[in-house]
């Protein structure tokens, strides 16, 4: 059925002088080429336990988030949680008890007005703010090193500058330059921009923007996409390298590594297309219309008649053709990197269902699993995972999950 195939090209883009570095898949020798490393349903399918979930009604005020967090993660298990919402950053031990929080909202050293992201190179915790762009870095014990300031910058489609996306070592990080003001609606491809610490800047890949179907006179269908669009990209959790994930109609996945210095890695990844009946994509096409007559009754409720939007006559078509499915579905949803190098793609099982292939740093299958429903995998280590999920009245939570291996004695890791 599933079955997973590996092999190993050497690569240039022609854009920075790239030799060998191994981040992600290991040595490239001649036997390593076209390598089959075996069938995803052969790879044990992981159960969860979990360990301990911070956020909710009654939290302490350590623990309450205004907005869904995101978080960064050491491989010993210690976690620094972004509080959007307030701009402050708490940080956790492996058990997951509160230890410190730093930052905050507002203009001065080591605070935020609109904050974005977190992550972690070595032993600093950036954090970065949106507006204005700049990058601030803190110790692991939230003492402010110094605050990065952006200077590469695109203006969005929202009219906000668009800031760093990640950081990587040596003081580089990557920005994705989007969609300027006034360009045409749709998907486009923009350039995935690495900027060095001194300002150079070199374009290391390019993306779509936005990263879904866009229906003309209604908009981006980000709610009911059943995929994605290639690439996806992550970065090391150790900042060295981008790794960039894209495929073809066939299914070959190319999962490419590019490190600050210029160097470069590609494999390819073969996963078997996953066929999407027509029975399938009707059902996707009337939940999407339904959903998107529902948020234009809404708006015309609140609008001024000549203003308001109306719903086409023709929605199902527009939809239908927008999302131009095909027979099968896009192999990758969403990729991240594991603190111990672990490759981890999220992969369609069925129309609107997920889950997450594991693999070692040769691209051989370490296991499968799948989320609880409305969580969305922030962060892995080889022994844990943690998600983020909102519950009732939408308050966020960040949860902490031990990965059980099928057939032990007592259910351990």
């Amino acid at each position: 059925m599933l079955n997973a195939s590996a092999g190993r090209i050497g690569g240039s883009l022609g854009i920075l002088p790239f030799v060998a570095l191994v981040v992600v898949a290991g040595c490239a020798d001649p036997a390593s080429r076209d390598r089959q490393v075996g069938s995803l349903d052969d790879a044990p399918e992981f159960g969860l336990s979990q360990s301990y979930r911070l956020g909710g009604v009654e939290a302490s005020e350590e623990e309450a988030y205004t907005r869904e967090p995101r978080l960064a993660v050491r491989s010993d298990g210690r976690v620094f949680v972004l509080d959007q919402g307030a701009g402050r950053v708490s940080e956790y031990a492996a058990n997951g008890a509160f230890v410190r929080a730093f930052g905050g909202r507002g203009e001065g050293p080591g605070e935020f007005t609109f904050p974005g992201d977190i992550g972690m190179v070595g032993d600093t915790v950036w954090v970065r703010n949106l507006s204005p762009p700049f990058v601030s870095l803190f110790d692991l014990q939230g003492t402010l090193l110094r605050r990065h300031t952006v200077t590469e910058l695109a203006i969005g489609r929202t009219g906000v500058p668009d800031g760093p996306d990640a950081m990587l070592a040596g003081g580089h990080h990557l920005s994705i330059a989007q969609v300027p003001l006034g360009s045409e609606p749709g998907p486009q491809r923009v350039p995935l921009r690495l900027v060095s610490a001194s300002g150079s800047v070199d374009t290391v890949g390019f993306v779509v923007d936005p990263p879904s179907a866009y229906v003309s006179g209604v908009g981006t269908l980000r709610a009911w996409y059943p995929g994605s669009v290639p690439p996806r990209w992550a970065a090391t959790p150790d900042g060295r390298a981008v790794v960039l994930v894209d495929w073809d109609a066939s299914g070959e996945i190319s999962i490419r590594s590019v490190a600050p210095e210029g160097d470069e890695t590609v494999d390819t990844l073969r996963l078997t297309a996953v066929p999407i009946a027509a029975a399938s994509v009707d059902s996707i096409v009337s939940v999407a219309a339904d959903s998107t007559r529902a948020r234009i009754g809404r708006a015309r409720e609140r609008l001024p008649p000549e203003v308001a939007p109306t719903v086409p006559s023709d929605l199902e078509e527009r939809i239908r053709s927008a999302l131009d499915l095909g027979s099968a579905l896009p192999p990758v949803r969403s990729v991240l990197i594991g603190t111990g190098g672990a490759l981890w793609i999220e992969r369609p099982i069925a129309p609107n269902r997920w889950e997450w292939a594991v693999f070692d740093r040769r691209l051989r299958p370490i296991g499968r699993i799948g989320l609880p429903d409305g969580h969305t995998l922030r962060a892995a280590t080889p022994d844990g995972i943690w998600t983020t999920h909102t519950g009732d009245l939408d308050v966020p939570y960040v949860t902490k999950f031990e990965l059980l291996r099928p057939g032990a004695p007592d259910g351990s890791r």
